[in-house]
């Protein structure tokens, strides 16, 4: 069992809509914390920055200290090196120095799709940092009986993004996604086929996908869980799967990681992208297994004072 969440150092006065940077090995980190009660660290899955916890963060913020940051790379933030690749262990580094600025206590860890990766190295790595971990469908395909298969079409996906464009590599990427392309799609299909690739597109931004497909992706697609090291942390872990994602890729590979663990996974209304997809309703459940996991007899981890911030404000 994990450790008792205790009082961190200090009182916090965090200001919402306030973007704070934090300097880490080889980059620059943009986050935000806002609401108060436990710390809360949402990791973006993907090419995914904090906009895509938009709808749900607010909610969570009325019960929780929430932090969500642009991983590093996208969106606000940034790297030294945009030609290196951008290992998971780099990235679970950065949550761990941006966890270490903001608080010195164990706290409450959500990560979605590819962010979940992120989620369970910090995890591994930096166990005294996690109070509880909640992954929602981690998309990891050498948990799989045919990992080869998977191997080789995400080595297509990496080829086709530098070679034929962005466009195209989303186009083979969205049904490992969860958006499935009907066998024989009719003229109304198609329409909302192409309707949902454009909305990908516009929502995570051309510079954010050339990024996750280019620097992120090897690692991530490559991404091989410690399952010793996470069989012997003390933090609580719980896989998330969705009601309406059952057979895809992540939803699979979710639930074999739950067998791995000795788990049962939780459901979550929705898909893979459950927290746009049915905002309210994948709150609320984050929210009851959230509580299911606090330990009520001590006060659980806050963040610590605006004078013991590591990083810089950005107005």
């Amino acid at each position: 069992m994990a450790d008792k969440p205790g009082k961190s150092n200090g009182s916090a006065t965090w200001e919402p809509g306030r973007i704070y940077t934090l300097d880490v090995p080889g980059a620059r980190l943009s986050y935000q914390v806002y609401g108060s009660g436990p710390l809360l660290l949402l990791i973006p899955g993907g090419p995914a920055g904090t906009s895509v916890y938009d709808d749900i963060a607010p909610v969570l913020a009325e019960q929780y200290t929430v932090l969500t940051y642009d991983p590093r790379g996208l969106s606000l933030s940034t790297v030294d090196d945009p030609s290196q690749d951008i290992t998971v262990q780099t990235q679970a580094d950065d949550a761990h120095l941006l966890l270490r600025a903001v608080t010195g206590e164990p706290v409450y860890v959500f990560a979605s799709s590819g962010g979940s990766n992120t989620g369970l190295v910090l995890a591994a790595t930096h166990p005294e940092q996690v109070h509880t971990l909640i992954v929602h469908e981690p998309p990891i395909a050498e948990l799989l009986p045919d990992p080869e298969e998977h191997r080789a079409h995400n080595a297509d996906i990496y080829r086709t993004a530098q070679t034929v464009g962005i466009s195209a590599a989303v186009g083979m990427f969205l049904p490992d996604a969860g958006f499935n392309v009907p066998d024989d799609p009719d003229a109304e299909a198609l329409a909302a086929i192409a309707a949902m690739r454009e909305h990908f597109e516009a929502f995570f931004g051309s510079a954010n996908l050339k990024f996750f497909f280019g620097p992120m992706w090897h690692s991530l697609a490559g991404y091989t869980p410690d399952l010793d090291a996470l069989r012997a942390i003390p933090a609580r872990v719980v896989i998330g799967i969705g009601t309406t994602s059952v057979g895809q890729f992540a939803y699979r590979t979710a639930v074999l990681l739950a067998e791995q663990l000795g788990l049962r996974p939780v459901v979550f209304p929705g898909d893979h992208g459950g927290m746009f997809g049915t905002p309210w309703e994948f709150t609320a459940r984050l929210l009851e297994v959230l509580a299911a996991q606090q330990d009520e007899t001590n006060e659980p981890p806050r963040p610590m004072a605006d004078g013991a911030i590591r990083g810089q404000l950005h107005h």
